[in-house]
C-alpha cells in the first residue's frame, strides 16, 4: 500500500470524490424515503407564513413581488395549500396509500388575489375580459395536476361572466418569475374573444355560483381561495370568491361538495360553538355563514409521519372552523385567557403530534407565562423554543376534546403579526405540514399556528 500524503492536485480529486458519493448516499436516501419536498416546496412545509417559494435551481421567489397577491401573500387564512388527493395507481405518488386507494401527489399552492371582493368592482362584471383571480404554484417540478391544467411551476386563474361564468387557468411555467412578462401575465385581463385560447398554456374550467341563503349578503363572503374536493370523481377543484358569490371552480362535469351545513362536520360545530369571554355575542347571521360559506372554512385529508421518516395518507378526514366573532376581539384579550379560535371536526382519532379525537375539538389560544395560561408541567410540546426558561412569556395552544370532556392537550404557537397590515378576513384553514396537520386561525391582528 503506498504511504504518500495525498496533496495538491491528487487531493482535490479525493475530496470531490468523497463528496460525490456523499451526494449518491443522500439521494439514495431520498428515493427510499419519496420525494424529498424541500427540493421545491414553500419554507416550513407550505405554510404560507412566508410565501417564500424555493425553486428547483436553488434560487426563491418572495409571493409577496407578484403584485396580484402584494401584502396578503404571507396571511394564510386567505390562501390555501395541501398535498392533491390522487388515485393510489397515479404516478408521482409522494405517500403510501390509504385504504381507500387514495394517496397524497403533488405539492400546490394557491394564493387569493389582494381586494378579491373588488375584483370585479373595478370594472363591467359582464365582460370577456377575464381578470386574474388567483396565482397557484405546482411544487412538484416533474407531475401535473390534468384535471385542473395544472402544471409544474407557476398558473393564473382567471375568470369573467357573460350570462355565466367561465374560468381560464393559464399555465406559466417553472421559471416564469425570470420572464419581464411575468407580472403582465398575472395583472392583465386575457380578451377572451381575441384569444379563445388558442395562443395561450390555457385550461376552460366549468364554474358553479353558489348561492347564498338568506339572511345571509355579499359582505358574508371572504375573499379566499381553497382547495376543495369532488367526492364523486375523486377530485380537485378550486372555491374562490367571484364578485358576489362563491365560485367552484373545476374540470366539466365535476360534483361539488356538499356545504358544511348539510354535513355532520356543521351540525356538530354549531352545537358545540361557544361565546367568547369578554366579547360581543356573535349574531346568528355570523355564525351560519361558517357553515353556509365555503370559504370561511377549510376542509381536508390529514397526513402522518411514520417513525421512519415515511409520509402516510391517513384514513382521517377534518374541518377547521372559526371561532365566530373572532374578528371583534382584540390582541389584549388573550392576555392570561384562553380565547377559543377555532373548532375542529374529525371523522376519526387522528393520532398527530397535536392528537384530536373523532367528533369535535375546540382549539384555545392563550398569551403569557405557563403559570399565567395554567399550562401543566410537562405539557409543553415545542421545538426549538425554551418554554423552560424562568419567566418565558409566549403563545400557547390547547386542543380540547368535546370540546370540554375531554383533557386537554397543550402546545406552543407561533405567531405571525404581517407587519401590522390588517386581516380583514378571520377565517380559518388547515395549514400542510410534512410532519402532521396542524391549523391557521386568528389571534388579535395575527395568524397562529401550532408551532
Amino acid at each position: 500500500m503506498n504511504s504518500t500524503p495525498i496533496t495538491g492536485q491528487r487531493q482535490n480529486v479525493w475530496i470531490l470524490g468523497v463528496a460525490l458519493l456523499l451526494a449518491l448516499f443522500f439521494l439514495w436516501g431520498c428515493a427510499e424515503r419519496g420525494p424529498d419536498p424541500s427540493s421545491s416546496m414553500t419554507q416550513n412545509d407550505c405554510q404560507q407564513d412566508q410565501a417564500l417559494i424555493w425553486l428547483p435551481e436553488g434560487d426563491s421567489v418572495l409571493i409577496g413581488t407578484f403584485q396580484l397577491i402584494g401584502p396578503i401573500a404571507d396571511m394564510p387564512e386567505f390562501h390555501d395549500c395541501q398535498r392533491f388527493v390522487v388515485p393510489a395507481d397515479a404516478s408521482g405518488l409522494a405517500s403510501a396509500p390509504s385504504q381507500d386507494g387514495m394517496a397524497f401527489g403533488p405539492l400546490v399552492a394557491i394564493w387569493a388575489a389582494n381586494e378579491l371582493d373588488m375584483a370585479f368592482a373595478r370594472g363591467d362584471p359582464d365582460s370577456v375580459k377575464a381578470v386574474p383571480v388567483a396565482i397557484i404554484y405546482n411544487m412538484d417540478i416533474e407531475h401535473s395536476y390534468k384535471p385542473l391544467g395544472i402544471e409544474p411551476g407557476f398558473s393564473c386563474l382567471f375568470l369573467w361572466k357573460t350570462d355565466t361564468w367561465h374560468a381560464r387557468l393559464v399555465a406559466l411555467g417553472q421559471n416564469s418569475w425570470r420572464d419581464s412578462e411575468d407580472p403582465s401575465r398575472c395583472l392583465t385581463p386575457i380578451d377572451t374573444i381575441r384569444t379563445g385560447g388558442k395562443d395561450l398554456r390555457s385550461t376552460d374550467l366549468q364554474v358553479r355560483p353558489d348561492t347564498l341563503p338568506e339572511p345571509l349578503t355579499p359582505r358574508d363572503i371572504p375573499p379566499v381561495a381553497r382547495w376543495d374536493w369532488d367526492r364523486e370523481h375523486r377530485m380537485q377543484y378550486i372555491g374562490i370568491r367571484c364578485g358576489d358569490e362563491w365560485c367552484e371552480i373545476g374540470a366539466p362535469g365535476f360534483t361539488p361538495s356538499e356545504p358544511a351545513s348539510d354535513t355532520p362536520d356543521g351540525a356538530e360545530f354549531l352545537s358545540a360553538v361557544g361565546d367568547i369571554p369578554n366579547a360581543p355575542v356573535p349574531t346568528d347571521a355570523e355564525k351560519s355563514r361558517m357553515v353556509a360559506v365555503k370559504g370561511w372554512y377549510d376542509h381536508q385529508r390529514l397526513d402522518l409521519r411514520k417513525e421512519d421518516g415515511t409520509l402516510v395518507m391517513a384514513d382521517v378526514s377534518g374541518t377547521v372552523f372559526p371561532q365566530p366573532g373572532l374578528d371583534a376581539v382584540l390582541e389584549d384579550a388573550f392576555e392570561g385567557n384562553w380565547i377559543p379560535s377555532a373548532y375542529v371536526f374529525v371523522d376519526a382519532a387522528y393520532k398527530a403530534k397535536i392528537p384530536m379525537q373523532a367528533g369535535i375539538n375546540r382549539v384555545d389560544i392563550c398569551h403569557g407565562t405557563a403559570s399565567e395560561c395554567e399550562v401543566p408541567a410537562g405539557a409543553k410540546h415545542c421545538t426549538g423554543i425554551g418554554v423552560d426558561s424562568p419567566g418565558y412569556v409566549g403563545w400557547w395552544g390547547k386542543v380540547t376534546p368535546g370540546p370540554e370532556d375531554g383533557a386537554p392537550y397543550y402546545y406552543c404557537v407561533r405567531r405571525n403579526e404581517h407587519g401590522g397590515n390588517i386581516i380583514p378576513a378571520a377565517a380559518a384553514r388547515w395549514n400542510w405540514s410534512e410532519a402532521d396537520a396542524k391549523t391557521w386561525s386568528k389571534c388579535g391582528n395575527a395568524c397562529c399556528t401550532g408551532n
